[in-house]
């Protein structure tokens, strides 16, 4: 603990570049375009993307089990920046915002990098915190990314409130390795797809897996036709 005390390198939370010209581009676009407006900060990866940059991906997954402590302590330091950072941004352009997004890998295409179980004890409770924060300073839906397999946070991307989960497969599993559950036809299944009034997660993207967008394409009318 002692080494994040001495750790000279942090940023500086009140450092104007956070803000510099955003109010201006966001107002711009919300009122010169018909695009919706989503909101993409590095401060929403704090702690987790931020914790693999600073020390590699292995440390990070490691830490959990091996330094629990320093993994608690590094994690609320990247939390206390990010929150401060994320303040300042949404005040600025909050409400100009349709979505904010969050970009956190945690899956690969077989699942989850960790137990549920662990995703609920070292994840969840951050993610959850960073979620009231953006919550009190816009009306912005929430976006998720993340890469691989995720389906068994869905249900926990749902109750700290997240919107709309990035990205959801167009093919069958029997075409590539990607957990079953995200296959469209079981998760409309699961989550009957009436937004928005009866689902809060939906997919968005589709990944292509080498196939062609045409067939991707044409799976997903014969789905979205069907459920």
């Amino acid at each position: 603990m002692e080494s994040l005390k001495a750790y000279p390198y942090w940023p500086d939370p009140e450092d104007p570049v956070i803000t510099k010209g955003k109010k201006e581009e966001v107002k711009n676009i919300r009122e010169e375009t018909d695009f919706a407006v989503c909101g993409s900060s590095s401060f929403s990866s704090m702690p987790f993307n931020y914790y693999a940059f600073l020390t590699g991906m292995d440390r990070w997954l490691m830490d959990m089990k091996l330094n629990p402590k320093f993994y608690f302590g590094l994690c609320d330091k990247l939390l206390e920046l990010g929150t401060r950072m994320q303040i300042r941004w949404l005040q600025e352009v909050g409400e100009y915002l349709d979505f904010v997004s969050l970009y956190d890998d945690v899956g690969t295409q077989q699942g989850l990098m960790m137990s549920h179980d662990d995703y609920r004890k070292f994840i969840h409770p951050y993610t959850k915190r960073i979620i009231e924060t953006i919550k009190k300073h816009t009306d912005a839906k929430i976006y998720r990314h993340a890469c691989g397999s995720c389906y068994d946070t869905i249900e926990d991307f749902i109750e700290v409130g997240i919107d709309v989960y990035h990205p959801v497969d167009a093919l069958p599993p029997v075409t590539q390795t990607r957990q079953r559950g995200e296959y469209p036809p079981v998760l409309f299944q699961r989550y009957p797809y009436r937004f928005p009034y009866r689902i809060p997660t939906k997919p968005l993207h589709i990944h292509t897996h080498n196939a062609s967008q045409d067939s991707c394409t044409s799976t997903l009318v014969v789905i979205l036709k069907d459920g």
